[in-house]
C-alpha cells in the first residue's frame, strides 16, 4: 500500500490586495492634518472639562468633551497644556473665576491640533477664556431661576411664616466640614442645656454626586418631618471655590428647598458667595456659625419676653389681688 500524498501547497492568487502598512497609513492621515493644522493654526474651542490631572514634569494633562442637551457624548479628546503656559493659565483662570480647572466646567480654549502616528490625535492648549465659564455659570442659575418662577415656587419657602421657636431642627451639611464645626459649637451647647435638639444629615455637597445624594437627603428629612416636626431646616457648608458651590446650583436641589414644608435657614459659603439656594431659602446667612447665631438669638430672645411677660403677668394678678382685697374690706 502506498503513503498518502502530501498535502498540496495553497499558493494564494497573484492578483489578491496586500495592503498598506498602517505607519504608510497613519503618515498621510498625518500629512493631512499637518497640512489642515499648521502648528501656527490656533482655534478657540467649546469643551466641557472631563478630568484634570497635574503630571511630575510640570504639564498639565486634560479630557474635553461635547454632550448634546440629553447628554449624549458627541466628541472626546486628550488636550495638554506644557509647562511653559501651565502655571500662567491656571493663575489667570483662578483669578477671573475663583476657581481652579476642575471636572464638570466648561471652557472656551485656544488650542492647536497635535498629532504623531506613533502617538494618539491631541490638542494642545495655549490659552483660556474664563469669562466663558463665568458666562456658562451664570447662564445656567439664571435658566433655573426662570423654572422655578414659571413653576411658581420661586418664592414659596420665603412666604412661610418666621419660625416661633427652635426646639428641634434638621441640620443637613457635608460630613466633618469646618463649616458644620463652627456651627456645632453652639448647637451642642444649646442641646445640653436642652434648648434645641439638632438632627445631622450627612450629605454631598460638590462634585458628581451632589444632585442625587442630597436630593435623597432632602427627601429623608421631610419623611421624619411629617413623623415628628421640625421647626426648621438648615443647610450648611464652609467656604470654596465658586466652582466648587455652583455644584449646588441644580435645579432638583432649589426646588426640593422650594417646596420643602418648614423654613429653610441656608448657610453656604462665605460673605462675597451665593447659590440658588441662599435665594430661595426663607433666610439665607453669610456663614454656619451666623445660621447658629440667629437660632441662639431667638431662644434668648423669647426666653427673656416669656420672663418680661411673666413678670407683666405676676404684677397684674398681685394687682387684682390687691384691689379685690380693698373691695372686700
Amino acid at each position: 500500500m502506498s503513503a498518502p500524498d502530501p498535502d498540496p501547497v495553497t499558493i494564494p492568487p497573484a492578483n489578491l490586495p496586500t495592503g498598506i502598512g498602517l505607519r504608510e497609513l497613519l503618515d498621510e492621515v498625518h500629512e493631512t492634518l499637518r497640512r489642515a493644522f499648521p502648528t501656527s493654526r490656533r482655534e478657540w474651542v467649546r469643551a466641557e472639562v472631563v478630568r484634570v490631572g497635574q503630571l511630575k514634569s510640570g504639564h498639565l494633562s486634560l479630557e474635553l468633551a461635547e454632550h448634546d442637551e440629553a447628554g449624549r457624548l458627541l466628541a472626546k479628546i486628550d488636550a495638554w497644556i506644557w509647562r511653559t503656559r501651565a502655571s500662567a493659565v491656571q493663575a489667570r483662570f483662578r483669578e477671573a473665576t475663583g476657581a481652579e480647572l476642575r471636572a464638570g466646567i466648561k471652557v472656551l480654549i485656544q488650542a492647536g491640533v497635535s498629532y504623531r502616528p506613533d502617538k494618539s490625535l491631541a490638542l494642545v492648549v495655549e490659552d483660556i477664556d474664563p469669562a466663558f465659564t463665568i458666562g456658562d455659570m451664570e447662564a445656567r442659575l439664571a435658566a433655573i431661576r426662570e423654572q422655578l418662577r414659571a413653576d411658581g415656587v420661586f418664592d414659596a419657602n420665603r412666604r412661610l411664616p418666621a419660625p416661633v421657636e427652635f426646639c428641634r431642627v434638621a441640620v443637613v451639611s457635608p460630613a466633618n466640614a469646618a463649616g458644620l464645626g463652627d456651627f456645632r459649637q453652639g448647637a451642642d451647647a444649646l442641646a445640653r442645656h436642652g434648648l434645641c435638639a439638632f438632627d445631622y444629615y450627612p450629605a454631598p455637597f460638590q462634585g458628581e454626586q451632589v444632585a442625587d445624594g442630597l436630593l435623597a437627603v432632602l427627601r429623608q428629612v421631610y419623611r421624619d418631618h411629617r413623623a415628628r416636626r421640625f421647626d426648621a431646616l438648615v443647610v450648611i457648608r464652609g467656604g470654596g471655590g465658586k466652582a466648587d458651590l455652583y455644584d449646588l446650583n441644580v435645579h432638583a436641589i432649589a426646588n426640593a428647598l422650594c417646596r420643602m414644608p418648614l423654613p429653610v435657614l441656608v448657610g453656604v459659603g462665605h460673605e462675597r458667595d451665593q447659590t440658588i439656594l441662599d435665594e430661595v431659602a426663607w433666610r439665607h446667612f453669610a456663614t454656619p456659625s451666623k445660621v447658629l447665631q440667629f437660632i441662639h438669638e431667638t431662644i434668648v430672645g423669647n426666653a427673656v419676653q416669656a420672663r418680661q411677660d411673666y413678670h407683666g403677668i405676676s404684677a397684674r394678678a398681685r394687682d387684682r389681688l390687691a384691689r379685690a382685697r380693698l373691695q372686700s374690706e
